[in-house]
């Protein structure tokens, strides 16, 4: 599948007004039963690759922005949702902007809210809260954006995954395809088999999937191929240097591990080195 845009297999299955309206729910404890209420409003071909895919929608006086994460994790969430939020206003307001954004009278806006929701493969926090003012080279409260982080990888969250049958179906469906992934099945079989399971077990999801059976197989195959690719990649890197003697290339893998922000315990699982060695190839 080729578009301007790549699609997840998140917003692909959130941008429907019934499902997103539950997750708004869930994310901001109301509980109304109008998909009407939601108004989507997602900007297209905007800061975001395809590993971090937005949906953007107003929900009873706020204006939400989520970003789903598959395989990457990324301390300029904060900044990168401050240049989306920016082009979003202009987009919904451009009208009023030019009216009025020289009167007297304030322009009153939609609280907004900033959401990341993860699934990918490196080990993360439960729930934290990233913030813009972390990124100043000095502190200062005058420009703040607080963004809510939640790992929705199984078993973390299962009170937010629990509240939305949808979020439930998507992460039960996404764990499947990666459980598959790891105990060796090929992408195909590790997508079919997760196809066939959640066509038995999850009669919310059916519908979708059988809809958009070919799509969802492009997306999963390249959502989590890269990573996989990278991880094993490093993999062979360090067989190779552990049979050559070679020091140096594991200290450059190790040091190109550390500035991708993979966790030291990843890198611990992928090159068999202790913690100490790792930090002492990293010359910390």
């Amino acid at each position: 599948m080729t578009k301007k845009y790549r699609d997840s297999v998140f917003r692909l299955y959130f941008l429907d007004k019934t499902r997103l309206l539950s997750l708004c729910n869930a994310l901001t404890g109301e509980e109304s039963d109008n998909p009407d209420e939601v108004k989507i409003n997602t900007l297209e071909g905007t800061f975001f690759s395809k590993r971090k895919n937005d949906i953007s929608c107003e929900y009873r006086g706020r204006q939400l922005i989520l970003i789903e994460h598959q395989t990457t994790l990324n301390e300029n969430m904060p900044l990168r949702f401050l240049l989306y939020y920016s082009r979003l206003m202009d987009k919904i307001y451009e009208k009023e902007f030019s009216r009025q954004l020289y009167e007297r009278k304030a322009i009153k806006l939609l609280r907004p809210e900033f959401y990341v929701l993860y699934n990918g493969l490196r080990a993360a926090e439960e729930y934290r809260e990233m913030r813009l003012s972390d990124s100043f080279k000095e502190f200062t409260d005058s420009l703040e954006l607080k963004v809510k982080f939640y790992n929705i990888n199984h078993p973390y969250n299962r009170k937010l995954v629990e509240k939305s049958l949808p979020l439930e179906d998507y992460c039960i469906f996404v764990e499947r395809v990666k459980h598959n992934k790891q105990i060796g099945m090929s992408d195909d079989e590790a997508f079919f088999e997760a196809y066939r399971y959640c066509m038995e077990t999850r009669a919310n999801m059916r519908k979708f999937l059988e809809e958009h059976e070919w799509e969802l197989i492009d997306m999963i195959i390249t959502e989590y191929n890269e990573q996989w690719d990278k991880e094993a990649e490093y993999k062979y890197g360090f067989d190779e240097g552990f049979d050559n003697g070679a020091e140096k290339k594991e200290s450059e893998l190790v040091r190109k591990m550390l500035s991708s922000n993979i966790p030291i315990k990843t890198i611990v699982e992928i090159s068999g080195l202790s913690e100490e060695k790792i930090l002492q190839l990293a010359g910390k």
